[in-house]
């Protein structure tokens, strides 16, 4: 079964053109694909800023993480793990880079990780 993750980056919700787009983008997708499509909101999450504990989390390692590091890095899994799952992904991206992005891009770097566009 197929997946597809509709990342939506824009704060404006329902005024958005491009999370029109997305969404009209996933309709077609879904007309073409027996799958599931997960929507990733990053404008309605808590994406937190890089701190000291995930910086340890992200680039030690994981027999030495505390509690703390071990907190800080959960959603940054969180997000890699959605990210591989996916067959496709779309990215609605309004102009300009948005903090929500910027948290996320910053969260999906971490040890061990590579994530091939092929």
């Amino acid at each position: 079964m197929s997946r597809l993750l509709v990342i939506e980056a824009s704060p404006r919700g329902a005024y958005s053109v491009s999370r029109r787009l997305a969404e009209r983008f996933a309709d077609a997708w879904h007309g073409k694909h027996s799958g599931e499509v997960v929507v990733r909101d990053l404008a309605a999450s808590d994406a937190p800023y890089i701190s000291l504990p995930w910086i340890g989390g992200a680039f030690t390692p994981s027999e030495t993480d505390s509690l703390d590091m071990t907190a800080a890095i959960k959603i940054s899994d969180d997000y890699i793990a959605e990210l591989l799952a996916a067959d496709d992904i779309v990215i609605d991206q309004p102009p300009g880079i948005s903090h929500q992005k910027l948290c996320c891009h910053g969260l999906l770097a971490q040890r061990g990780v590579v994530l091939d566009p092929s």
